[in-house]
């Protein structure tokens, strides 16, 4: 029985070409010729061209003689799923109250940043710093007033990065600042200056 027997032109007309490579095609109908079934996400073009994913069961149905005469093809749209599980991740790795990236956030980034520096050759640093007399702010003002303290940190020191630099939130009155793509040291310093000011 070879794989080809498994093409049903009519489904694969549907299939995102771009999420559903031949590559993955060809691997699925291998599963299901060894296995006689498969389930997995697979990613499929609505009428207005917009990709939506599915979860998709394939079942092959077999007569006497073990001969594959059709495949059953049950799907559910999972689009709601993922965009559920997408924002459980979003909000996994930022911080609720700045919605900055959290401390698991930046560590992630800063792995990347340092897998980076090994195929660019360029270096790239890292700044941490905190709020001088923040706990005054707090006590004086009131808690709402620290947390809009906290709130405006990252917008006011967006303004001395650049678009590829990271600004999180490690907690508290603590913050960190990843730079890539670093030259000189006196870049570093430039930055950590306006920053500060």
């Amino acid at each position: 029985l070879g794989v080809d027997k498994f093409r049903d032109t009519s489904l694969l007309a549907f299939l995102d070409k771009e999420r559903m490579t031949n590559d993955i095609q060809r691997q699925v109908r291998r599963h299901i010729v060894k296995n006689d079934s498969w389930q997995g996400e697979v990613w499929y073009k609505k009428p207005n061209g917009d990709s939506f994913p599915a979860l998709q069961t394939i079942t092959a149905v077999r007569n006497d003689k073990g001969e594959a005469l059709q495949l059953i093809h049950i799907f559910n749209d999972i689009s709601a799923e993922k965009h559920d599980q997408e924002r459980m991740q979003q909000l996994a790795l930022t911080d609720t109250l700045t919605h900055l990236p959290n401390r698991f956030a930046v560590l992630q980034h800063l792995d990347d940043a340092i897998k980076r520096t090994h195929t660019s050759k360029r270096s790239c640093a890292l700044l941490f710093f905190d709020l001088d007399f923040f706990k005054p702010v707090n006590d004086t003002h009131g808690h709402d007033v620290g947390d809009a303290l906290l709130q405006a940190v990252g917008p006011r020191v967006r303004e001395c990065l650049r678009s590829t630099d990271i600004v999180g939130r490690l907690g508290g009155d603590e913050f960190i600042i990843l730079l890539e793509h670093i030259q000189t040291r006196s870049d570093i310093e430039k930055i950590a200056n306006e920053v500060i000011d």
